[in-house]
């Protein structure tokens, strides 16, 4: 069964780390039809691709 979880990282390699363990964690949770989005705003470059995607 599919859970559709969805996770998007923007960032650097902290936040790919970061949303892997959240991919992890999420698994033990019966969750469906989420969106998370996982950003950094120490980098302008960040920012600005976050502002970009909705």
């Amino acid at each position: 069964m599919s859970n559709n979880l969805n996770f998007i990282t923007f960032g650097c390699k902290l936040n790919a780390f970061e949303t892997q363990v959240m991919k992890e964690k999420a698994e033990g949770y019966f969750l469906t039809n989420h969106s998370f989005i996982n950003s950094c705003a120490v980098t302008n470059e960040a920012v600005k691709k976050v502002k970009k995607s909705y």
